[in-house]
């Protein structure tokens, strides 16, 4: 049978799409890092969410007006709801993460990435707001100029992004210089 405008498919489950902001500000003893999620449900509701996460600090803060609860075991993070929905969910996590000291080191590039949903997109921009100097080595997105970003990916870093991706998933590391007078 042919399905009328507005109608949703039929079939059991759900479907939903979810988009990933990540912003990323290297200071010179710190990482802070922020990402906003934002389910947007297409068919059936949402009681609960869960990611796949990695490189967020130990002082992860999870947010949002939905959020009843929050667990986080090993590299996945449980978010219970208030009560369920069936249009836009979205959260925002905050954490931080020491910078190693040295001229040269590596961080782990975060990762967060929403299980079970149809269809993800993810974004990611850079800052820096010390001495360190930050080289991306971004696998899995492609970067774009940051006004090419998605209104749910931005504004995630503080002040001036000097780089920023779009993808599917990324992955990758951050390569971290600072520069020391030589006598």
């Amino acid at each position: 049978r042919a399905r009328r405008p507005g109608e949703q498919p039929g079939g059991a489950g759900q479907v939903v799409i979810a988009h990933t902001g990540l912003g990323l500000t290297v200071g010179d003893a710190e990482l802070r890092g922020r990402a906003r999620v934002r389910w947007e449900v297409l068919r059936g509701s949402l009681e609960r969410v869960e990611l796949d996460v990695a490189h967020l600090g130990r002082d992860l803060k999870v947010e949002g007006p939905n959020v009843r609860s929050w667990d986080r075991s090993g590299d996945v993070l449980r978010i219970e709801l208030q009560q369920p929905t069936e249009d836009v969910l979205e959260v925002d996590l905050r954490w931080s993460e020491a910078v190693p000291a040295g001229t040269e080191s590596s961080l782990g590039l975060a990762r967060v990435d929403p299980r079970g949903v149809f269809r993800r997109d993810m974004s990611l921009q850079l800052a820096r707001d010390g001495e360190v100097e930050l080289i991306p080595e971004v696998q899995g997105a492609s970067a774009v100029a940051a006004r090419q970003l998605p209104r749910w990916g931005t504004g995630l870093v503080e002040g001036t992004p000097s780089a920023a991706y779009v993808g599917t998933q990324a992955s990758g590391e951050l390569d971290l210089l600072r520069f020391e007078p030589v006598s």
